[in-house]
């Protein structure tokens, strides 16, 4: 559209008019840069050529209509190292080094960006919308992008976002992704863990300030990985908006999938193997840091946390150092379930533990509610953990914040920690949680194997554990000491883990209903 405005550009910025031109309409701010309006698929395939030509400087695209991508698409070189060959994937739009451009509708209106059939047939039905990679920045705000792939009738595999290598996205007010499938883009004719509605990798950041991610849906499949958001050695601040209403339902994912953050609604996975291997283009230990907003009503029944999963990929000769932390500061976690923690999920590394023997760090503060979320049992699958579950050197340290209301079909109602988990506690709340076998508030457990060096630990030196419920509903002659036994209204201990109370601690008011006793 660049060859359409000629010299009246200049007079358009410096006077901060639109001008109509052919079919487009133009206008420049000095806030935004060029202003460009587009109703079409042919006139955003040309005003992002031109927010290409124009690097460095901000461009504004508006969509003034509905959208349905239907014709162009591109091959792509998607991860890990930048200097050597990549896989390939088909993409709609690039954006690279220095492009800095923000999507949204024109002003008063909420218009639709849509991937449509025909784009999935040229793509063999795989498709990333929009891929940005070096130091480009893409921003969305009051849109919709339909990914058109969720649920089980529809075997397209559509993703809004993937930002790669030192790229970043971010999602304010008013913008919309929804409809994907979040499944393994198909690359070079195979698959591979490139998943998410939006993903960010090997040195990216994710920012949201505000908008919404709802409605993605992986249906039954037969992919081995799935997310709505995908962070991998890369970083998500959210500071605002709302990711709810999503399901992770893939027949072939696995425990170890969700647990190393490889498939989850937020899936949040640390590669230290690819640090290894390609220390200058992998990136960081990645971090999820959530101020505000809210994760709410989605579901993991294959996997471990219904809004968060959070893990490591290592091997025994990693060499890569840093710590994957998830920090929640504020903001609202509710109604998520999963089969095992039903809001959060973390779990570390034996072959990568980190300079104080964790490899990976959940962290609870001030302001953070994390509320109704279930753990259930299907077909006796379940690790219990109504809102949190940390397992295999993983660090939960609560200093504030609310963890109530939260339930599990087994232990732990609030929290459960396993196979060499430890909580430190010196604030905040832990009350009204419930669970169907042991440990209301708390269960502290090794890995239920005779003998085994894997305890966990409590140590509680400030806050609150009350008003818990244990309903205990199994007799403790039959389950002594499995994920079945009954006890421990607020905290329960399996054997050989290890708890110290002491300073303004407080643990009252629990209840055991069942079976057992404390």
């Amino acid at each position: 559209m660049q060859k359409r405005r000629g010299a009246a550009l200049a007079t358009v910025a410096a006077l901060a008019l639109a001008l109509v031109l052919g079919g487009g309409v133009v206008s420049a701010y000095a806030d935004e840069g060029t202003v460009v309006t587009v109703a079409n698929e042919q006139e955003l395939t040309e005003a992002l050529e031109d927010a290409a030509a124009a690097k460095g400087a901000p461009y504004t695209i508006q969509l003034g209509a509905d959208i349905e991508l239907s014709d162009h698409t591109e091959e792509v070189s998607v991860g890990i190292s930048v200097t050597t060959s990549n896989h390939q994937t088909y993409c709609a739009y690039t954006l690279t080094d220095g492009e800095n451009v923000h999507l949204t509708s024109v002003p008063g209106m909420t218009h639709t960006l849509s991937l449509g059939d025909e784009i999935f047939k040229k793509s063999n039905g795989s498709l990333v919308m929009f891929y940005a990679s070096g130091t480009a920045q893409l921003t969305l705000s009051n849109l919709t992008i339909d990914c058109n792939s969720a649920g089980d009738e529809n075997l397209n595999t559509g993703t809004a976002v993937c930002v790669e290598h030192g790229s970043t996205l971010t999602i304010e007010d008013g913008a919309v992704i929804t409809n994907s499938d979040g499944r393994t883009l198909k690359t070079d004719g195979r698959t591979r863990s490139l998943t998410g509605a939006v993903r960010a990798s090997y040195g990216a950041r994710l920012v949201m300030n505000g908008g919404k991610l709802i409605g993605n849906d992986s249906g039954s499949t037969e992919d081995r990985t799935t997310a709505v958001v995908g962070i991998t050695n890369s970083s998500f601040e959210m500071n605002g908006g709302e990711i709810s209403n999503n399901a992770i339902s893939s027949e072939a994912v696995t425990y170890s999938l969700s647990l190393q953050g490889l498939t989850g609604v937020v899936a949040i996975n640390t590669d230290f193997t690819s640090m290894t291997l390609y220390p200058a283009d992998a990136g960081s230990p990645s971090m999820f840091v959530m101020n505000g907003g809210v994760i709410s009503g989605n579901t993991n029944l294959d996997g471990c946390g219904g809004a968060i999963s959070a893990g490591l990929t290592s091997r025994r000769d990693s060499n890569a150092t840093g710590v994957t932390e998830v920090t929640i500061n504020g903001g609202t976690i509710s109604g998520n379930t999963a089969l095992g923690g039903g809001a959060v999920s973390v779990y570390g590394s034996k072959y990568y533990t980190g300079d104080d023997g964790h490899g990976i760090v959940l962290k609870i503060c001030e302001g953070a509610r994390i509320t109704d979320n279930k753990a259930v049992l299907e077909d006796d699958a379940g690790e219990g953990g109504g809102a949190i579950v940390a397992r295999n050197y993983a660090l939960l340290e609560v200093s504030g914040g609310e963890i109530s209301g939260n339930y599990s079909d087994l232990s732990g109602g609030a929290v459960q920690l396993f196979n060499r988990a430890d909580m430190v506690m010196t604030g905040g709340t832990i009350s009204g949680n419930v669970s169907e076998a042991h440990g209301g508030g708390i269960c502290v457990a090794a890995t239920f194997q005779e003998g085994s060096d894997n305890a966990s630990s409590l140590t509680m030196t400030g806050g609150t554990v009350a008003s818990n419920t244990s309903r205990s509903v199994w007799s403790g002659e039959e389950h002594a000491d499995d994920p079945f036994a009954p006890g421990g209204g607020g905290i329960y201990l399996h054997g050989g883990t290890k708890l110290s109370l002491g300073g303004s601690a407080s643990v009252s008011g629990n209840v055991v209903e069942g079976h057992g006793s404390g």
